[in-house]
């Protein structure tokens, strides 16, 4: 996999305040013959990012990531404490396109969206709660998350042409 320069000056305040990011690389993993994207140290070394202690502020991960060529990009650790859902949507993105089950989410939550590593997923970051008091929820192509979790955050926008309100 590729590294990439991701704009992260998009990325609204709202989230770069918060104190909960961390890096991660692409890996290969054998067992399951797909790249993951493990999260990891300044260093490149993996780590859990459910220990506060691994956290690091917006600027210091991303001055990681433009240091440390091994590392692919930064990411957000969801906790529940941050009233925030993070939606992730799976292959929804063709030829600069949005399929029509996903401009209608972004088109309904309303809130940040970006483009996902990959080219062909959206991230979205709200504010609220999953109902029913869950952390999280996978369903087909699309998650939804509270805490346990850390998401990939790449500043790129979604194209122009994609007919959503973000």
């Amino acid at each position: 996999m590729q590294r990439k320069d991701w704009n992260f000056n998009n990325i609204p305040p709202e989230l770069t305040q918060l104190k909960q990011w961390v890096n991660w690389k692409y890996a290969f993993d054998k067992k399951r013959n797909k790249w993951t994207k493990p999260p990891c140290k300044p260093n490149g070394n993996n780590m859990d990012p459910h220990k506060p202690g691994n956290w690091l502020s917006f600027p210091q991960a991303v001055a990681a990531f433009k240091k440390n060529k091994k590392l692919a990009g930064v990411g957000l650790v969801l906790t529940s404490d941050l009233g925030l859902v993070g939606i992730d949507l799976d292959h929804c993105l063709k030829d600069g396109t949005l399929e029509p089950w996903a401009a209608e989410i972004v088109r309904k939550v309303g809130s940040y969206a970006e483009i996902s590593p990959s080219g062909a997923g959206i991230r979205i970051f709200v504010l609220g709660r999953l109902p029913g008091g869950i952390d999280g929820r996978k369903k087909g192509k699309v998650e939804m998350y509270t805490s346990g979790r850390y998401l990939t955050v790449t500043g790129t926008p979604l194209p122009k042409g994609a007919l959503c309100k973000v």
